[in-house]
């Protein structure tokens, strides 16, 4: 299928122009001026390019390997971009451990977290990440990581996302094929420690905490249709009592 375009929004004036073809995952740097997104060149190639919004300039962060990178996310300071990408053209799908949680520069000097998927920050040099057995952390400058939240009875699916709130306060994950959304309390930093406090009924693939942190977005479907024509996608908001806002 065509990759879809993107498209600036102005809430002040209510006008939409267009910003790029062929290219997803769209992710904003903490200032504003820096968007990376993942987008394709000629050869059908996809790489990560961060386009400078104010000096209207374009570039690519990194090279033809690794291949198939996805989800881009800033660190905090909007000094290094995280994202997920396979060490090879033919990743498996079904397995998260065939790809890898990376961290690139804005020069490119991208390297290898582990393997796994959908790196998230908590702070400029610390993070969390999706193995097929739970949600581990990673730690840049001690080069360690480890297991924080274990995934029980089923292996993790690549279907599922995590997502920090921009206070760094809560995570939530979305298990769309398990009907769940599970919303931890992030309680400590050093050492790192989440208490699951919600667990919110919905088949729910993308997850995304609003600005102030009070609310999330979820990608949600019919999950008994998710094989039709028609799944019924829809966007729908959650507080922080696990209700539905809309």
């Amino acid at each position: 299928t065509d990759s879809p375009s993107i498209y600036r929004y102005d809430l002040a004036t209510s006008k939409m122009s267009f910003f790029t073809d062929d290219a997803n995952s769209l992710a904003f740097s903490p200032d504003g001026n820096l968007v990376a997104f993942v987008g394709w060149r000629s050869d059908e190639v996809s790489h990560i390019f961060v386009s400078d919004i104010v000096k209207n300039v374009l570039y690519q962060i990194n090279s033809d390997a690794p291949y198939l990178p996805r989800g881009p996310r800033w660190s905090p300071d909007g000094s290094k971009v995280a994202y997920t990408a396979s060490e090879t053209n033919s990743p498996d799908f079904r397995d998260l451990d065939s790809w890898g949680a990376y961290i690139s520069t804005l020069r490119g000097e991208a390297t290898l977290i582990a393997h796994g998927a959908y790196p998230e920050w908590l702070t400029d040099s610390r993070g969390v990440f999706l193995r097929s057995d739970g949600v581990y952390a990673f730690d840049l400058e001690s080069k360690k990581i480890g297991p924080v939240i274990p995934m029980v009875g089923s292996r993790a699916a690549f279907n599922m996302r995590l997502s920090v709130s921009p206070d760094k306060t809560k995570l939530a994950w979305s298990a769309p094929s398990i009907g769940k959304v599970y919303i931890y309390n992030i309680t400590s930093l050093e050492p790192l420690n989440l208490v699951k406090v919600l667990e919110i009924d919905s088949h729910s693939f993308w997850v995304v905490f609003s600005p102030d942190s009070r609310y999330l977005a979820t990608q949600e479907v019919d999950w008994d249709k998710i094989y039709t024509d028609d799944p019924k996608p829809r966007v729908v908001i959650f507080d922080s009592l696990g209700e539905r806002v809309r």
